[in-house]
């Protein structure tokens, strides 16, 4: 049996078998193979196994032919059952309104299969899991067919894959997603409902009372005729979407915007507690020749990008090594060059420093080390640092302006001041060796445009940011949380 599964590409098994195959359950509870060269029998629960009569075979509510060029096409017709597997399928026909369910579904296309498509005007609904495998080719739906579900049964939450993915024999397949990222374990491919099939929206919105909750919305969406799955809440018979998905949906389009902020954002904190440092590293290359072609992203949205999307610093990593975008914006602020690194801390006080390094994104733990500058890059930096730590600060430390200097200092002084748990004289600490590390106000050397004139940015327990900026004697505290006094 296992020859006849890997060479047909449509595995139809017993419930018994131990597989990951598919399953058509029919005629009095037998489960039928196809054999090589669409011949159909059966197997029952005994193991037994004969060819179909002709009307036996009438009654599968399936067929399976084999094209000119040797790939095969499979019509269902209203078929349920437990699994359903395809491999050396170039065309899965949904027949006009059926309804064709299994409790697993594996589309998958491989052995030189060029890709499968799937066509018609019925339905395909995976109960408990849909798998996508994409060997040598891409799985694709109709122009008139979109892919819904969700967590649990009868969800209809937009879903994607990513028809580009080619993987091995050994990687796992894809799981289509929600919006928000979570593997669908209920999927439902089906045909777009026409415009005349939707229920008729009043002109203006009804007025909400005050306390009404936004919940996300199940109404399907589509840009240029493409479904789109941007987050989308409803509140009474209104949709209300976030600018910026707004805007990544028409990106490429006639319609197409940027999201910006006045001169941009190079540090901040958002209301998880999550902190991002940007400071002048001469050295950065932020593109090459791979990284030229993917989405861009301007500098100015680049922080508050990250704050947007993440709460601590393992998910700000995790989205910088997929690094599927590339850096634009060549200066801001009038001209200043836009040459930076960024430091990377979350509440819990995990931090991390990321750089650029001729276009491509290196992350590294800050362990130990409790300060960053400017230049050079971070592995050369704790060079220089490990090198006045064996020769120890009480004897010397380097007392220029430099951005050597300067993050030797701080680091010696953060590790040999007071530890407490005291805010108040914590920040008193952190702002003596603050000035002791800062380059004073006013003074520049031409030629060093990141020695100058500073502005910092601290975070301070959890919800309140301090800013301090250099022509100013005071602090200036934020809070975002307005439950907590500062």
């Amino acid at each position: 049996m296992l020859a006849l599964v890997m060479s047909l590409g449509l595995y139809i098994v017993p419930a018994y078998a131990d597989g990951g195959a598919g399953m058509i359950e029919g005629l009095n509870g037998e489960y039928y193979l196809l054999s090589y060269g669409g011949g159909i029998g059966f197997i029952d629960q005994n193991g037994k196994d004969r060819k179909l009569n002709s009307d036996e075979i009438n009654a599968l509510n399936w067929s399976w032919t084999q094209n000119e060029d040797g790939w095969h096409t499979l019509v269902l017709n209203g078929c349920e059952g437990k699994y359903l597997s395809l491999g050396l399928t170039t065309h899965l026909i949904l027949s006009d309104g059926s309804v064709n369910t299994f409790e697993r579904v594996n589309l998958d296309c491989y052995n030189d299969c060029p890709e499968l498509s799937i066509e018609g005007t019925g339905e395909l609904i995976a109960t408990s899991k849909l798998s996508i495998f994409q060997n040598s080719g891409p799985i694709l739906l109709a122009k008139n067919l979109q892919m819904t579900g969700g967590l649990k049964q009868g969800d209809s939450f937009p879903l994607t894959y990513d028809t580009t993915v080619r993987v091995k024999f050994s990687d796992d397949p894809q799981v289509p997603k929600t919006g928000d990222g979570s593997n669908a374990t209920y999927v439902r491919i089906a045909p777009i409902a026409s415009t005349d099939d939707q229920p008729e929206k009043p002109s203006e919105p009804a007025q909400q009372p005050a306390g009404t909750v936004a919940s996300p919305t199940n109404d399907k969406l589509e840009v240029n005729g493409a479904a789109a799955n941007p987050t989308v809440y409803k509140i009474g018979d209104s949709n209300y979407f976030k600018i910026r998905d707004v805007a990544a949906m028409l990106d490429g389009t006639e319609k197409q915007f940027a999201v910006g902020y006045d001169g941009g954002i190079t540090e901040g904190m958002n209301e998880m507690g999550l902190v991002i440092n940007g400071l002048f590293c001469k050295g950065t290359v932020y593109q090459n020749d791979e990284t030229k072609g993917r989405a861009p992203m301007s500098m100015a949205m680049f922080v508050g990008w990250l704050l947007d999307m993440n709460a601590t610093t393992d998910e700000v990593v995790a989205v910088l090594k997929k690094q599927d975008f590339s850096i634009g914006g060549a200066t801001f602020d009038g001209g200043t060059v836009s040459a930076l690194h960024w430091g990377v801390t979350d509440a819990s006080g995990k931090s991390v420093i990321f750089e650029f390094d001729h276009g491509n994104i290196r992350v590294y733990d800050m362990g130990d080390y409790r300060a960053m500058t400017n230049d050079p890059n971070w592995p050369a930096m704790t060079a220089i640092i490990d090198y006045w730590e064996n020769i120890g600060g009480k004897n010397m430390l380097p007392g220029t302006v430099s951005s050597p200097s300067r993050c030797v200092r701080a680091n010696y002084f953060a590790h040999h001041v007071e530890q407490t748990a005291d805010a108040s004289l914590a920040v008193s600490i952190t702002r003596s060796i603050m000035a002791d590390v800062s380059v004073p106000y006013t003074y520049e050397i031409g030629t060093q445009p990141f020695v100058n004139t500073v502005a910092f940015i601290r975070r301070f327990e959890k919800q309140v940011l301090l800013f301090r900026h250099s022509n100013q004697p005071g602090l200036l505290l934020c809070g975002l949380d307005e439950t907590r006094p500062l």
